[in-house]
């Protein structure tokens, strides 16, 4: 590197070798959505995975992620090396139940960490207290969960309540709801009424807290609002991708010639990085199948 040959001219130019990178029948296993772990459900904590895997990485490769859920969301974090034997880190957001490609070549796998899912939460908060007179007030709660809309009994509530004892008692009507109660969890915070979802599910738009002050005790409870967005749960499994990492750090491709099994192939949509050795990796576009690859590369 940094050499220079002469030219017929007075201005030398770089002189650059020709490599040859070559992944062997064994090494250039087939793309495997689970060729390292089958599917796992996600549940409300962080997960650690430390292996053992199903499977070896015997060359470089990028890893995929495939998730069997609409609307799961969050980092799939893989930790290992690179071909370099360097500490290697991808975090690989999901998409949904589409299947999504990381952005680095690993040597090792070390651990897998998935995602929580997560409790869709929100909360309303008493503004003004019974300062009118005694009387009843009732809650309205509306999600999809339990088919719209659905109403309390009447709560009593006293012209001597606080606004953390208004909430309280409108909190506990909620809970004690049979139909409103069988997928939601209600407590006051203080003048804050707090409801959370049993289950986590997508996030439901439609989410909503009401009081109504049918006794006229002038009772005011603010708008609701959101405050943890929804996250499903649902399988993720960990594979490998058909890219395989180049151990070489280059600015642009500069393959000469690719073949797969002795055919001639070309370089799809691959990266690459002067910083980076794990970012340089080929897709290509004949699919990894268990044969040879020959990649013959400027360095």
């Amino acid at each position: 590197m940094g050499q220079t040959i002469k030219t017929n001219g007075k201005t030398p130019t770089d002189r650059v070798f020709l490599a040859h990178y070559q992944l062997t029948a064994a090494q250039a296993v087939a793309a495997d959505d689970d060729y390292l772990k089958a599917d796992a459900l996600t549940t409300l904590a962080v997960q650690n995975f430390a292996g053992p895997y199903l499977n070896e990485i015997l060359a470089p490769r990028v890893l995929s992620i495939t998730a069997d859920t609409a609307n799961m969301a969050g980092n799939v974090v893989i930790t290992g090396t690179d071909a370099n034997d360097e500490a290697l880190t991808n975090n690989i957001a999901l998409n949904g139940a589409a299947a999504v490609n990381g952005t680095r070549a690993f040597k090792t796998v070390t651990n897998i960490q998935y995602p929580a899912a997560r409790l869709q939460s929100g909360s309303a908060t008493v503004t003004t207290a019974a300062d009118t007179q005694s009387g009843n007030v009732t809650a309205t709660v509306t999600a999809a969960v339990i088919g719209g809309a659905q109403t309390t009994g009447n709560i009593a509530v006293l012209d001597s309540d606080t606004k953390a004892d208004i909430a309280t008692k409108i909190a506990a009507a909620i809970d004690a709801d049979a139909t409103i109660g069988a997928d939601f969890d209600c407590v006051a915070d203080g003048e804050d009424i707090v409801l959370t979802a049993k289950v986590p599910a997508a996030n439901d738009a439609t989410y909503d807290l009401t009081v109504a002050d049918t006794g006229l005790t002038g009772v005011v409870v603010g708008a609701y609002a959101d405050v943890v967005t929804g996250i499903p749960a649902g399988n993720i499994r960990v594979g490998i991708s058909d890219l395989f990492g180049i151990p070489y750090k280059l600015p642009y491709s500069t393959v000469m010639a690719m073949y797969a099994n002795g055919v001639a192939d070309v370089v799809a949509a691959s990266a690459w990085s002067e910083t980076v050795l794990a970012g340089n990796y080929i897709d290509p576009t004949i699919a990894l199948a268990g044969a040879q690859v020959d990649v013959y590369l400027v360095v």
